[in-house]
């Protein structure tokens, strides 16, 4: 098992690139197969 830490680690990394790839959608970029 994960510790909540790394956990918490995962998610904020997942969130950073999700907010990355919405932010390249609205500026036109989007990525393949998305």
């Amino acid at each position: 098992m994960k510790s909540n830490d790394e956990v918490g680690q995962l998610a904020r990394a997942f969130n950073q690139m999700t907010t990355d790839v919405e932010r390249h959608e609205h500026g036109g970029v989007k990525a393949n197969g998305a």
